[in-house]
């Protein structure tokens, strides 16, 4: 109960600071970005779900996060934390929603009223006697009596109304009305299918039945961290804040989105549901704003629909190079259907890096994405309005055109960086390329000044050392570090995709070519630029960018089908065929490689009597070391390892290899006093021996030599594992 109630604060917070800050989202829903009037207004729902949601899971969860830091030292901080934010969030949302609708109740009388004056006086002007009586009589009705005033006809509308409603009837009338008139038949159906198949992605890839919880083959790697960081905060005291994977030291791992799963599985949700909660509204909102950003670009809801379907299904040739390796007499329907990799001749390209089972298995890029798509939406009107390049040199080029917008833009943007620091990086290359040729440039700098700042502060609660360098690095994941080579990779990755955006770029204008630059700009820049030790990391700015570059190729599908040429229509479904084919099979891969039926999950026991264990007997300061693992008992149990599943570790800039040496020397002591100088040294409070230490070809367990020298404290019930504390040493 408690979790859902803060969901619903979450949506409520994210409702006042947008009314407050961001009413710019939700004016001139009817037109688009350069002044075309739209036959349907887009629904604010549209806008108002997932901005709500993604503004106020930001700020909610870094408001519970600072509370539970600052109530560190007891032994449940979130339990305060969540207590003094849920009852002044609700404070705070309440008295600032009286304060709205009084705002808007004095525009309203101010409207009625300037309108009578204005009716009285073009009365007067006509009958140009003294018939003020007669006229207001005929000219003015019916009467408000709420406010002892005339009403014009044109204002005595359902939205200027009382009828001596309450406030709160007033304000559900309001929000009834908002979703009715979300009920278009087009915008009904997008919003259907989007949640139908982000449901299903979620559900079939993270799900729980009857204490055993089941994470898909594709993800299961990566849920190591996500689970773990979960537990951290659910089950554990994860403050100050480190890395489950790599225990004792800093975290540089963008946690916040995990952090908010673990607080509303303390609050009362079940792990599954709560990860898989705000990882569908995240992802659904992605999809909606998307959605949104179409129809303000483009003016036409059906590119709108088709930039959603371009998004998840992938522009490459890898599908048709796969079928053109096909033996002949093969059967191509059972090879297809029975294949189990995703296809593509590019390096990692079978991870999945282009497709869907990236939002499934980074469950913190979609509400990061959300953020970006925020910003854009609220400060692309400015480069609209611009007359370009003549702007430099005019006031309105440069002076702030909403103040507090560009604040909570910035704010928003900067508190996002823990949440996912990618969408960060990748909101201020976009916004870059438009403050260029906009008005109201001080706006720009401004949220970028803002989000940097943020950025830092953060980076130096968190981090003792920043992971992060800009290194110049050309040809990303090309097999040839060179301009044809990067454009071969980029073509045999992408498929037709570029060539559909360069004739987009031909066919627009200059203000929606600049708009092109702007989301192509991290795809340059993750083809240019080094950040980390692993440079696929780089692939959530292409991925960003072709997300935001679907709806330019959907525009020029549109463009071409719009003809009621027979061959101009035939030509656009092919061309569509070739941007989906291999997306199409791509997501029929997501659903076959993690079949819960055919068995292709990774299965956990949230019974396990070592998880309770574990729970209860350890903190997080309290080391384990262990095989390592992707995820088990310990981490499920809320503890810490000392070496976990490496490969993120070391992508974040960890020592993992100074450690796995240690972990084996450990293992291995062969005196009681050397395990006992080497535990010491590393922090070492507890030690798994189990089936996968045991089993691994690396590590000589030295079984006998742990048991003489520190008190076994469990024992499993079920299969052969035990934990040694070693603060309880058998010898001296």
């Amino acid at each position: 109960m408690l979790g859902k109630l803060y969901l619903f604060l979450c949506l409520y917070l994210g409702g006042v600071l947008v009314e407050l800050f961001l009413p710019s989202l939700t004016k001139n829903l009817d037109r688009t970005f350069d002044g075309r009037k739209l036959k349907t207004p887009i629904p604010s729902f549209l806008v108002l779900l997932p901005a709500c949601f993604s503004v106020g899971a930001v700020v909610s969860g870094w408001g519970t996060y600072l509370l539970g830091y600052l109530f560190r030292a007891d032994s449940e901080p979130l339990k305060k934390a969540n207590a003094i934010w849920m009852i002044g969030c609700t404070l705070f949302c309440f008295l600032m929603s009286l304060y709205l609708h009084n705002r808007k109740e004095k525009r309203r009388v101010k409207a009625i009223e300037e309108a009578t004056i204005a009716k009285r006086m073009e009365s007067d002007i006509v009958t140009e006697h003294d018939t003020n009586a007669e006229n207001d009589g005929a000219l003015i009705s019916p009467v408000d009596k709420t406010k002892g005033m005339s009403v014009p006809e044109e204002l005595n509308t359902a939205e200027n109304k009382t009828d001596g409603r309450t406030t709160a009837q007033i304000i559900l009338s309001d929000v009834l009305r908002t979703f009715l008139d979300f009920l278009k038949p087009v915008d009904l159906i997008y919003f259907f299918l989007v949640t139908l198949l982000v449901g299903a992605l979620m559900i079939a890839t993270c799900h729980m039945k009857d204490g055993i919880l089941k994470v898909g083959f594709t993800v299961y790697s990566d849920f190591a961290p996500h689970l773990a960081m979960i537990r951290s905060f659910s089950f554990s005291n994860n403050f100050p804040t480190v890395y489950s994977h790599f225990g004792g030291q800093d975290i540089r791992y963008h946690f916040l989105f995990q952090f908010l799963a673990g607080n509303l599985e303390y609050l009362g949700l079940r792990i599954d549901h709560a990860f898989n909660s705000i990882s569908i509204i995240s992802l659904i909102g992605e999809y909606l704003l998307l959605y949104v950003l179409a129809v303000k670009l483009t003016g036409s809801r059906f590119a709108a629909f088709l930039s959603g379907i371009f998004m998840s299904l992938r522009s490459s040739f890898a599908i048709f190079e796969f079928l053109a390796t096909l033996p002949k007499g093969a059967n191509t329907i059972q090879t297809l259907r029975d294949h189990m990799d995703y296809v593509g001749f590019t390096e990692h390209e079978d991870w999945g890096l282009w497709n869907l089972n990236v939002y499934v298995n980074q469950r913190h890029l979609a509400i990061g994405i959300c953020l970006l798509l925020i910003a854009v939406l609220a400060l692309s009107g400015r480069l609209f309005s611009s007359d370009g390049p003549k702007s430099v040199l005019k006031k309105v080029g440069w002076f702030s055109g909403n103040l507090k917008e560009a604040i909570l833009l910035g704010i928003i943007l900067g508190l996002g960086s823990f949440f996912n620091g990618a969408c960060v990086i990748a909101a201020l290359l976009v916004l870059f390329v438009i403050a260029l040729f906009s008005d109201h440039r001080l706006d720009f700098l401004i949220v970028a000044v803002i989000t940097v700042v943020l950025t830092k502060l953060e980076s130096m609660l968190f981090m003792t050392e920043s992971p992060m360098s800009f290194e110049y690095w050309y040809g990303f994941l090309a097999e040839n570090k060179t301009f044809f080579g990067a454009l071969v990779y980029v073509i045999r990755m992408m498929g037709v995709l570029p060539f559909v955006l360069a004739a987009a770029f031909v066919m627009q204008k200059w203000k929606h070519r600049v708009m092109i630059a702007a989301f192509s700009l991290p795809i340059v820049f993750a083809f240019t630029v080094k950040m980390s030790v692993e440079i696929t990391a780089n692939h959530k700015y292409i991925f960003i960018a072709m997300a935001l570059l679907s709806v330019y190729s959907a525009y020029v599908i549109e463009k071409i089908v719009k003809s009621k040429d027979v061959i101009r229509i035939s030509a656009g479904v092919v061309l569509s065929v070739f941007l989906t084919a291999t997306g199409v099979y791509d997501l029929y891969q997501v659903f076959h490689k993690n079949s819960d039926k055919k068995g292709y999950v990774a299965v956990y026991d949230m019974d396990d009597p070592m998880i309770e264990w574990v729970h209860e007997n350890a903190t997080y300061q309290d080391l384990f070391l262990s095989y390592w693992h992707t995820t088990n008992a310990v981490t499920l149990g809320g503890g810490c390892m000392y070496l976990g599943w490496p490969y993120f570790a070391w992508s974040a800039g960890y020592d993992t290899y100074y450690r796995r040496d240690q972990m084996i020397f450990m293992y291995g002591a062969e005196t009681p006093e050397e395990l006992m100088e080497l535990t010491a040294r590393n922090n070492i409070r507890f030690i798994l021996v189990d089936p996968n230490i045991r089993a691994d070809e690396e590590v000589t367990v030295n079984e006998e030599n742990i048991k003489n020298t520190f008190t076994c404290v469990y024992n499993h019930p079920y299969y052969n594992a035990q934990i040694y504390d070693t603060s309880k040493p058998v010898v001296k």
